[in-house]
């Protein structure tokens, strides 16, 4: 995690994944792991009506320079690791761009 991105290697299989989350900015994020159903994509902004998803893991708000690992076990969809911290200009970190979309084959 860094300022407003997830860096991460690419492509995620199914099975067991285990994840190191570090933080690498300067301000706290957090990632939520959800899985997308069919035909529905992370919104650019933060809607006031949000869209239903199962969030598969919740790593809680971390620190700069802090690492979090956790194991999830991905059967093939489509996921996307997003970050609601909310920044102090009242808009979230997905607002201003942490989200990352992948799909598990």
């Amino acid at each position: 995690m860094d300022e407003y991105r997830f860096d991460y290697r690419r492509p995620v299989p199914p099975g067991r994944v285990i994840f190191t989350v570090h933080n690498e900015g300067s301000l706290d994020h957090e990632l939520v792991l959800v899985a997308l159903p069919e035909r529905v994509a992370v919104p650019r902004k933060r809607r006031r009506q949000p869209q239903l998803v199962a969030t598969v893991f919740h790593v809680r708000p971390r620190p700069p320079d802090s690492e979090r690992k956790f194991a999830v076990d991905l059967t093939p969809g489509d996921y996307a690791m997003l970050c609601f911290i909310e920044a102090s200009d009242g808009e979230t970190h997905l607002d201003k761009g942490m989200r990352s979309e992948f799909r598990v084959r």
